[in-house]
């Protein structure tokens, strides 16, 4: 206490200042301006001795004088600038530079400035930054210069750049700035460059993954790298003894399961070191990219029971949300519920919540959701959360192809049409020690290693497959990966307690006819209104469902009307089979459709798309289905009007299309095909007519009228047939077969030779035009046909940042060539059905997909299920009969698509055994044409005409017009029933073939006055008719038509009736816009020419027009039919060609004498043998009602009636028709 009273005492004493020579009272350093304050205070005598002199306080500094003058506000901002300027140069090295960049990236970044321009400004910039590049990298704001550079400067600067960069990119890659640059350079590095900065990235992929900066660079990179290289990436978060050994590891080794026996490793190590590695990354929370998704699968496989627990036990939360954007992201999400307790689940789901919408709709974590609604107990759970936010958008879902998965799986759980083999295979993941409860082997003996029969026996399983063998029924992790809760009340709860289902009807009845004709959602509606599997919806929501199948009744039995462009649902490609698949499955909707909209209409919708829903009323398995329609509907079967496939047929068709869907094809068909029908093939020389109910064919067989024939257009395809170019497998194998087998030959590449051979195929297809008229290219997937195909068809070198994703990219396979461009290309395909004889050749094994991505970016390889060649085996060689059945399936394939001009780029073992399985009763002539092996690189073209209706539409080719009482006959529609049990395709060379697209005028004013009276065609007044405004109108509908099918682009001739009524029409559907004068050329047709109140025409961008007498209207008697002078027509039409019409005045027709019909047929038999004079392939023909069906008729003598009412009906007016005509006799016409 005495001592707390002498400090507080203590403490208020006045300090004593020290005498001269005393120590300093503090040890604390006296600063002056301290003394100068004490002084002043204390009043001490001036002449008080002290180490220092006091100014005189009258003496201001010059600096206080000028702050006291006054100052303009603008000059003290002035005067401020300045010294903020002053100060940045003191502290930043390279300020001044750091401006001039600035003051250029202004500029270089506009988007309006020239490339030259631009060009210059770069160069100044790159020039300015030399040697100072790495400390530009890092700078907020001369970072973004360097980027701009770097995107458009020339590859020499850039390759300047890089490697000024190179040494620093580690160290760049961890700056929040510089790692923008980083990830430029990389997606602008070569080949080599790329593989040298991997390279670097060796000992520092870990680490980097544990920097919330660096990680990006590695992701960056592991998404640029192929396959070997992205297995590099990987291996380096394994064990120091993968590294170590890591050359020793090939493609065959990808999964580390595979790994650890081959090199003899202690898996327990291994496990250790991964753990090591991953647990910082996911405590960081650094989970975005795919290569830790990657790591954690694989670590998985060969993780124990303890460690792949605490791992899965780790992601089941919110993190997860964040990792399944990918495709091994997506398999963690499903793992984590596959595998995850209650608790585990319940944290899943509270973690998507606000996020499920957007999760439904991505590619791959809507297949996360499809097992959280498929595994998951507590209903109530997902009821309050994942379905509550999926209800508000049930009509985004629908018609979304990924967001209608999860909807799909409560109505049909695990179909094999809405869920792919690969998503299927997803679902059943699981892992292999949470499936067979073995020990923690990381936890026993660490110095021992487990025998190699105990390692191959637990590495050899991939995380795949459901064990439910020694399962302890408490443990916390569920090992079976099912719910205790039985699956259909699961899917009762999920659709109808929580009024799911209810939502979904009432989304159908509102948007019914757009869910009918949309290629996803009438799926969706289809389940819906069956009531799902099981009938799961019909007892609770039995009266929504009437009042659903109430509306597509009401739709079905609205009126046709010719006038609307809507299609009616009954005709629509895609309603009719909706509608016609719930008639077969559902007898309650079937009852309603008949009483609502078919009673009584049988005859009305017998014909086109809608003559399947009817016929599906016959082929119902309900009896009491079959017994209301029967009664109206089999006088139309005994008319002929309406026809109902044999039963066994379509129970045939049924299960080939089962097959053709399933594009996992694990094994091909070991038998050899059967083929029941002839197999023709055609070139384009000679036209032959084909009857589908002949056994067999040949040329004297098929000889008729002219030795022509015709099939309608939207039964044919033309197929353009390329084999590769010289790879370095046919090099090597000409020496030596056996060099077929050499391992140095897998996938082989192009040979500079077979370069040169594309770059002569390509200059062909160019300078014929062929390549414009392709709407789809077909590729093999292997290299060199993938590089053959690109190289034919593709564009030219590709820029970036002018054109789209390139075709190839630089150097794709060794191929030592230019990035290509996809820019005003058709799409490209790879198919896997069209590809080489499968196995122990490794030449013809392919690389994975994963793999060929980058190298063809613009290629579309969804149509290949996998990753892997799981098709190529090493020890069995596919058979000839199978590569033949292969052939068949591919050719079936095809008429699922909707082209019609489509070049495949394939092998000449596929193309001879697929081209032969057609030749068998081919003419000797034929099978010369067809059959022969391909050389490389050779381009041969066929035409395959279907006569099973596989998958044909008629919309693609044809266009009704509108139908005219009087004279002028109801044009059939396009029944599409199969032909008498015929089925397959034939072939035809394609330099045999010519596609015409035929069209009748559109309405003349002849034409409305006959509708009063017949004798009105005699009448003077109609002296060589106009169109009527309706007949303009129905030229301006089809010249939409044409337009937008692209029809117009395929067209090399328009050939014309010199008549008025028909050259209106062919110059206002296939003549160009609005004539402009001084800028265009000749115009089709002048303004208002024949009463037209039309505008003129432009002949710009379009083909020739002809017009040719041959193809008239029956000659005599009808004014309407006589025509003007040419003298006259010339001023009217000033760009059609009239050179093929002999006389100026007419001389043909006659007042008193009519063209007979036989004579009508004879003279269109001699415009068939002019055509074949023409060069041209795509002829459209503008002529008339009676010549074109006298014409059509004379073909179909030998027809089959179902082709003869495709091709012969009469034309309605402006009603367009497309025809292909085969030529069979031998002479010679241009390949």
């Amino acid at each position: 206490m005495a001592g707390k009273e002498q400090k507080k005492h203590s403490s208020t004493k006045r300090k004593q200042l020290p005498d001269k020579g005393d120590k300093p009272f503090s040890k604390k350093a006296k600063f002056v301006q301290n003394l100068q304050v004490k002084s002043s205070i204390t009043n001490k005598p001036n002449n008080l001795s002290k180490p220092y002199s006091i100014k005189d306080k009258s003496q201001k500094p010059i600096h206080s004088q000028e702050k006291n003058e006054p100052k303009s506000n603008r000059e003290r901002r002035v005067q401020a600038k300045e010294l903020a300027e002053a100060r940045k140069k003191k502290r930043k090295r390279h300020y001044t530079l750091e401006q001039e960049l600035a003051s250029l990236w202004e500029r270089m970044r506009r988007r309006n400035i020239a490339k030259e321009d631009r060009s210059k400004l770069v160069s100044e910039a790159i020039q300015k930054m030399m040697g100072k590049i790495c400390e530009i990298a890092v700078s907020h704001v001369s970072s973004r210069v360097l980027q701009t550079c770097v995107k458009y400067c020339s590859k020499e600067e850039r390759d300047i750049v890089f490697e000024e960069l190179r040494p620093h990119l580690l160290t760049l890659a961890c700056n929040a700035y510089a790692v923008h640059l980083v990830k430029k350079m990389l997606d602008n590095a070569s080949k080599k460059q790329l593989e040298g900065f991997i390279s670097s990235l060796h000992g520092h992929v870990a680490p980097l993954l544990r920097h919330m900066v660096g990680s990006v660079v590695i992701e960056h990179a592991y998404q640029l790298g192929n396959p070997f290289q992205k297995q590099s990436l990987l291996l380096e978060l394994c064990s120091p003894e993968v590294q170590l050994f890591k050359d020793l590891v090939t493609m065959k080794e990808r999964r580390l399961a595979d790994l650890i026996p081959k090199l003899a490793l202690n898996k327990g190590s291994v496990v250790r070191h991964m753990a090591s590695v991953i647990q910082p990354i996911l405590e960081k929370g650094i989970v975005d990219h795919s290569i830790i998704h990657t790591a954690l699968i694989e670590y998985l496989n060969i993780a124990d029971k303890s460690s792949a627990t605490d791992i899965l036990e780790q992601l089941s939360g919110p993190i997860l949300v964040r990792m399944i954007h990918t495709k091994d992201g997506s398999k963690l999400g499903m793992l984590c519920i596959k595998h995850g307790g209650a608790k585990e689940r319940k944290k899943i789901i509270k973690g998507m919540k606000g996020h499920i919408e957007k999760i439904a709709v991505d590619q791959y974590g809507c297949m996360v959701l499809v097992c959280m609604l498929s595994l998951v107990d507590d209903t109530k759970l997902l009821s309050k959360i994942v379905l509550r936010e999926l209800q508000p958008v049930l009509k985004e879902l629908v018609f979304n192809k990924n967001g209608r998965r999860p909807l799909l799986q409560l109505l049909h759980p695990n179909c094999q049409r809405y869920l792919g083999s690969e998503d299927l295979a997803a679902l059943n993941l699981s892992v292999p020690s949470l499936c067979k409860g073995e020990e923690t082997e990381v936890a026993l003996d660490l110095g021992k290693e487990k025998n190699t029969s105990g390692d191959d026996e637990s590495s050899g399983k991939n995380v795949e497959g459901d064990s439910e063998a020694n399962l302890p029924e408490d443990n916390n992790i569920s090992a079976k990966g099912v719910g205790k809760k039985d699956p259909s009340t699961r899917r009762f709860e999920l659709l109808v307690n929580s009024g799911l289902a209810e939502g979904l009807i009432d989304t159908c009845i509102e948007n019914a006819e757009e869910l009918l004709e949309s290629n996803l959602g009438k799926e969706v509606l289809y389940e819906v209104a069956t009531g799902g599997a099981g009938s799961i919806l019909l007892t609770p929501l039995a009266d929504k469902l009437n009042v659903l199948h109430r509306a597509i009744a009401s739709l079905a039995a609205l009126s046709k009307t010719e006038e609307s462009d809507k299609e009616h649902v009954l005709e629509n490609f895609h309603s009719s089979r909706a509608i016609r698949k719930l008639v077969l499955d559902c007898p309650t909707f079937a009852t309603t459709l008949w009483k609502v909209a078919m009673e009584g209409k049988g005859q009305i919708w017998a014909q086109g798309h809608s003559c399947k829903v009817v016929a599906a009323f016959l082929e119902s398995s309900d009896t009491s289905v079959r017994d209301m329609a029967i009664a109206e509907l089999q006088p139309l079967i005994d008319g002929g009007i309406l026809k109902v496939p044999d039963p066994k047929i379509s129970a045939k068709e049924d299960i080939s299309k089962i097959e053709r869907s399933n594009r996992l094809m694990h094994k091909f068909v070991k038998t050899k095909p059967p083929f029941p029908f002839p197999f023709l093939l055609w070139k384009q020389e000679n036209i032959l007519l084909c009857s589908s109910s002949s056994s067999s064919l040949s040329v004297s067989d098929m000889d008729c009228v002219s030795g022509s024939s015709l099939f309608p257009s939207h039964r044919c395809k033309t197929l353009h047939l390329v084999r590769h170019a010289q790879g370095i497998h046919n090099v090597e194998g000409e020496k030596n077969h056996d060099n077929y087998m050499s391992e140095e030959l897998f996938d082989a590449h192009l040979t500079p030779l077979g370069w040169q051979q594309v770059e002569n195929l390509r200059k062909h297809v160019n300078e014929s035009g062929l390549v414009k008229k392709i709407d789809l290219v077909i590729a093999s997937p292997l290299l060199r046909t993938m590089q053959t195909a690109v190289g034919v068809f593709g564009g030219e070198d590709y820029v970036k940042g002018k054109d789209g994703t390139p075709l190839m990219v630089e150097n794709a396979g060794n191929s030592n060539h230019s990035a290509i461009s996809s820019s005003n290309r058709p799409p490209f395909v790879a198919v896997e059905l069209c590809r080489e004889h499968l196995g122990v050749h490794p030449c013809d094994r392919r690389r994975s997909i994963t793999e060929y991505q980058p190298l063809f970016p613009a290629i579309d390889f969804s149509q290949i299920e996998n990753d892997e060649d799981i098709l190529w085996t090493a020890d069995v060689r596919e058979k000839d009969e199978e590569v033949a059945a292969r052939g068949m399936k591919f050719i079936d394939w095809l008429w699922t698509r909707k082209e019609k001009e489509i070049a495949v780029v394939s092998h000449s073992g596929f193309l001879f055994h697929t081209l032969g399985a057609f030749g068998k009763d081919l003419h000797p002539t034929m099978k010369e044409e067809i059959c022969p092996h391909f050389a490389n690189c050779e381009l041969r073209s066929v035409v395959i005409v279907d006569r099973s209706v596989v998958g044909t539409d008629v919309s693609t080719t044809n266009y009704p017009g509108r139908i005219p009482l009087g004279m002028d006959l109801p044009s059939e529609m396009h029944p599409e029933n199969d032909m008498d049990g015929v089925t397959g395709s034939i072939l035809f060379p394609s330099h045999r073939c010519k596609t015409l697209h035929l069209v009748r005028h559109a309405q003349g004013i002849h034409n409305v006055e006959a509708e009063k009276n017949h004798d009105n065609y005699k009448s003077e007044e109609f002296f060589d008719a106009h169109l009527s405004p309706l007949g303009w109108q129905q030229v301006d509908n089809l010249r939409k038509h044409v337009n937008e099918s692209g029809l117009v682009k395929k067209i090399d001739l328009v050939i014309v009736s010199p008549l008025l009524r028909t050259m209106q029409t062919a110059v206002g559907v296939f003549g160009g816009e609005d004539y402009v004068k001084g800028k265009e050329g000749t115009p089709l047709m002048v303004k208002n020419a024949g009463n037209s109140n039309h505008s003129a025409i432009s002949s710009s961008n379009r083909p020739p027009f002809v017009a040719v007498e041959l193809c008239r209207e029956r000659l005599g008697v009808n004014h309407c039919d006589k025509r003007r002078s040419i003298t006259e027509y010339q001023p009217l039409f000033p760009a059609i060609d009239f050179s093929q019409v002999e006389n100026d005045e007419d001389i043909l027709w006659k007042a008193d004498v009519r063209e007979k019909n036989e004579e009508l047929a004879a003279r269109g038999m001699k415009f068939i043998d002019w055509l074949w004079t023409r060069k041209e392939k795509e002829i459209a023909v503008v002529s008339h009602s009676a010549f074109m069906f006298h014409t059509l008729g004379a073909f179909g003598k030998d027809l089959h009636p179902t082709m003869k009412e495709e091709i012969c009906a009469q034309f309605a007016n402006c009603e367009l028709r497309s025809v292909v005509i085969v030529d069979t006799r031998d002479r010679c016409l241009n390949n």
